[in-house]
């Protein structure tokens, strides 16, 4: 018999802890010496009162460069990709989401995400030069950083040079204040960004660049994963996935496997009936449960509520799986629905498993991944049949 997925009291919390603790100082310290040298630059130009409304005005301009910064490097991604001849897929900032869907771009407010940095996600559209065409991709980010951030300085000082303002001007004061904010923060996310590590069970734009030049079993990795995404997006379910892709995807010399790579890798295992390997994969992502963030979370409990109904029969731990789903743009409502569906099936509701399954049906067809909707829509076929 099948062994139970692993439950998160048997997961250490301590994983959750960043193993190196020297590196994270060291990031603290490049912090400091970066905003340490812009004030010394800048600091003494802006002239600034403690007056209460100048301050709030000042915190707003704040916040707002931050998201500005974002932006800046976000698109630096888009415009790589683009170069690349990758398509578009999905751009999160904060909690704004613009997502292609079909033949148009949805834009709409995630209201329970609280992260303050973003992601783009683009796609090959043929496996030919993946490698150059990753560089292009993830090198914009930084890229973009770097350089807005030394073209908003360069603004910054024309205007001290030939803009002269009125005495106790308040908004020359705090608009002096956004673009110095904006430049450090912009020259903040280009370099934190281009150092190589692993956050999050993310790597990096460093660490993934460093992959690909270095080039070996974790660049070819970084590859195939967007060549397979690409692939699945365009309507090949998993089980017929590029047999070559697969063999560079599920490489054991891999050092780190990241998230993603699990979950296409869970995802072809159901799809190809190898359900002890799909325990696998899966049991993978639930140990790293405690150093995701909630949004990967909710995508790993569909699929453990899925799978302990569907394949284990279990349904008392499956419905506690289904518990701790909550809403996030990294999951597909139809696979939600795919998890309730799987769990009134195991508890041999037979009328809310038709319902289940018709609304999952229904939502599978405004789905982005056309390859695994496929294979979804015949895997919620069988709880009916059966």
């Amino acid at each position: 018999m099948l062994s139970p997925l692993p439950t998160l009291d048997e997961v250490p919390k301590s994983a959750a802890k960043p193993k190196n603790s020297c590196l994270s100082l060291f990031l603290w310290l490049i912090l400091g010496m970066i905003l340490g040298v812009i004030l010394a630059f800048v600091g003494p130009d802006i002239t600034f009162e403690f007056i209460p409304l100048q301050i709030l005005l000042w915190l707003l301009s704040l916040v707002i460069a931050w998201f500005v910064a974002i932006t800046v490097h976000e698109f630096g991604h888009i415009v790589g990709g683009w170069l690349g001849g990758m398509r578009f897929w999905m751009c999160m900032i904060g909690p704004l989401r613009i997502q292609q869907k079909e033949n148009r771009i949805a834009i709409d407010f995630k209201r329970n995400v609280t992260s303050l940095s973003g992601f783009v996600v683009m796609l090959p559209v043929s496996p030919d030069h993946l490698q150059r065409r990753m560089v292009l991709f993830i090198g914009g980010g930084p890229l973009f950083s770097l350089l807005g951030s030394i073209l908003i300085f360069g603004i910054y000082y024309l205007m001290d040079m030939f803009i002269s303002p009125t005495t106790d001007s308040m908004a020359f004061s705090v608009f002096q204040g956004f673009l110095a904010s904006l430049a450090a923060l912009s020259l903040i996310a280009g370099v934190i960004t281009l150092i190589p590590r692993q956050t999050f069970g993310f790597a990096t734009d460093g660490r993934r660049l460093l992959n690909l030049f270095r080039g070996g079993v974790n660049g070819q990795q970084e590859a195939a994963t967007l060549a397979i995404m690409s692939l699945s997006t365009s309507g090949t379910r998993p089980r017929d996935w590029d047999r070559q892709l697969l063999t560079t995807l599920f490489d054991d010399a891999a050092n780190k496997p990241n998230i993603l790579t699990y979950f296409l890798a869970y995802a072809h295992a159901v799809d190809t009936n190898d359900i002890p390997k799909a325990h696998i994969y899966l049991s993978s992502l639930i140990c790293s449960w405690y150093r995701l963030p909630p949004a990967i979370q909710s995508s790993i409990a569909a699929e453990s509520a899925f799978f302990e109904a569907c394949l284990r029969h279990d349904a008392d731990t499956a419905e506690a799986w289904l518990h701790r789903i909550v809403d996030s743009p990294f999951l597909e409502q139809s696979t939600r629905l795919r998890a309730e569906a799987a769990v009134a099936w195991a508890r041999g509701q037979q009328e809310e498993v038709r319902v289940k399954v018709d609304q999952a049906v229904q939502a599978l067809g405004h789905t982005y991944d056309r390859g695994s909707a496929i294979a979804e829509k015949e895997w919620l076929t069988k709880m009916i049949s059966s």
